[in-house]
């Protein structure tokens, strides 16, 4: 599980002026591409969620390994290029293969998505699965599943970035992110 912490400065002063006034490199058919990515990020979050409640048998426990708050679903960097082919209207075959990894690389760099591992995979460092009593097999030599390190898997996938739950909470609502998993926002006036 990764927290994210951001302050917003929500004063009309130079600093926000400046900042707002950066543009993104990001043109219309980018814009419209990253649309599509968010809302394939949360289709794919409420496939995962939907599943894993089915295998609880339709119980959530407290304790369960699903965060209650943020998006899980994650695509592998594949499968967000090959969306490009989904863009319908005037984005249709817009965007080329180069400019849509340029585009998912500005996008990160911003903070509108973020490396992540994949839907169902926790982050926890499971050194100590052989945990089972081994003493039948003393002869054996022991076999252990290696699990990809979060180090490997940078790059691969990509899940929606505190950015976006920032700015585009709104949005994200309405492509079926559920409002009781928006992350926590504390505003605080002078």
């Amino acid at each position: 599980l990764i927290k994210y912490h951001a302050i917003v400065n929500r004063s009309n002063d130079e600093v926000a002026k400046n900042y707002a006034a950066s543009r993104s490199a990001l043109g219309p058919h980018e814009l419209a591409y990253f649309r599509k990515c968010l809302e394939k990020l949360v289709e794919c979050d409420n496939e995962f969620l939907d599943g894993y409640q089915q295998q609880q048998g339709g119980k959530r426990r407290r304790n369960n390994a699903v965060p209650v708050v943020g998006c899980i679903g994650a695509l592998n960097k594949m499968d967000l290029i090959n969306l490009r082919t989904e863009m319908e209207g005037p984005h249709e075959g817009k965007l080329s293969i180069a400019q849509t990894e340029a585009a998912l690389d500005i996008m990160e760099s911003e903070g509108w998505l973020v490396p992540a591992a994949p839907p169902g995979e926790d982050d926890d460092d499971d050194e100590h699965d052989n945990d089972s009593d081994d003493s039948d097999n003393e002869d054996k030599p022991k076999k252990r599943k290696r699990k990809p390190s979060r180090k490997s898997l940078r790059g691969a996938y990509f899940g929606i970035g505190p950015r976006t739950f920032m700015e585009l909470g709104e949005f994200l609502q309405n492509c079926g992110f559920p409002e009781e998993r928006m992350p926590q926002s504390i505003l605080h006036r002078n």
